[in-house]
């Protein structure tokens, strides 16, 4: 069931396309440090197709062992309609790509989520309201598995609730904990993640600081950088770690873990840009057969319609990698 779960994780909710796409790494003269809080508001972009590309990589080199590298590639279209007073999402994945050691593998748990879209609705303050489409759900789970045994355990692990929780947990964490806030340089949020390995899940907590702002072509931009602290008490708001970790179950955090990286997310429409991670750590570092993990993952938004059609196109008949956008934005300097 892992490949599913990490399908869902990787997609994150990418919600609109833009003109260029933004330097994942800003350097320190591209941002400005926020001299006035700045508020922090729901407004998407209403009824455009929106493009995110993401790729997950993980590393394992055992002591005196070859490396394993895994690799997971995923196009995610997002749209935001008006529902009343409140928004509705529809997030579809058009592919999906699975490689280990170079190798292209065939998954059927990682292409299912090709098979339907999921559609929640947001409140007009951001917060998650509901699923909409369990029925949907359910229904293709049930034609990608006809075999009773193996629906039945599917169907048991993917609940209408347990998608519903999931997907809520999944927006409010990254984006509902700052809607409706004053931002100011130093503050910190936080989720809980983990990471599937060879020996057991890496748990860990993200810690997302604001550290400025800077202005792309849709407008103003709030700059992230990325950090993992091993404990709580570590963190810059131990308070709001713990609320995750307990929101969370307090899972075992691995203490060898070390990350780093930035997130970019545009305010003018609310619009996540760019995420870039790194994270490692040495699995039992006081044993014989210590294993090193690196874990990359690198989420782009991508312009959108028939432009951004064409370069998915140039990418894949070239073999690309998602660079040769048209120009980086103008930044505010």
């Amino acid at each position: 069931m892992r490949a599913f779960l990490w399908i869902l994780t990787v997609c994150s909710l990418g919600l609109a396309g833009c003109k260029a796409a933004p330097r994942p790494f800003p350097a320190p003269d591209e941002t400005r440090v926020i001299a006035e809080p700045i508020r922090a508001e729901f407004h998407p972009p209403e009824g455009q197709p929106i493009r995110e590309r993401s790729t997950q990589t993980r590393v394992e080199a055992p002591s005196g062992g070859a490396p394993a590298t895994e690799v997971l590639e995923a196009e995610m279209e997002s749209t935001f309609t008006r529902d009343g007073e409140d928004w509705r999402l529809v997030q579809r994945v058009p592919s999906v790509k699975l490689t280990e050691n170079g190798t292209e593998v065939q998954n059927e748990l990682a292409q299912l989520v090709t098979k339907f879209p999921i559609t929640v609705r947001i409140a007009s303050d951001g917060s998650f309201v509901e699923l909409l489409n369990a029925e949907e759900i359910e229904t293709a789970l049930r034609e990608a598995f006809p075999d009773p045994r193996m629906q039945e355990m599917v169907l048991s692990s993917f609940t209408p609730q347990a998608v519903e929780q999931e997907a809520k947990s999944e927006w409010t964490s990254k984006y509902g904990d700052l809607l409706g806030r004053d931002l100011r340089a130093g503050m910190a949020f936080y989720t809980v993640e983990s990471v599937g390995t060879s020996r057991g899940d890496v748990a860990f907590v993200l810690e997302r600081k604001v550290t400025g702002t800077r202005l792309g072509d849709e407008g103003r931009e709030v700059v992230f950088e990325l950090s993992c602290p091993t404990k709580a008490e570590k963190a810059a708001n131990p308070e709001a770690a713990q609320q995750a970790l307990t929101a969370k179950g307090n899972p075992e955090l691995e203490p060898s873990v070390k990350c780093k990286g930035s997130q970019v997310l545009g305010l003018e429409p609310f619009v996540p840009r760019s995420t870039q991670l790194e994270v490692n750590a040495l699995l039992g570092a006081d044993t014989k057969e210590p294993l090193e993990m690196i874990f990359t993952r690198k989420v782009q938004t991508e312009k959108v319609g028939a432009a951004a059609a064409h370069e998915l196109s140039v990418d894949r008949t070239h073999g690309a990698s998602g660079h040769g956008l048209e120009r980086e934005p103008d930044l505010d300097r």
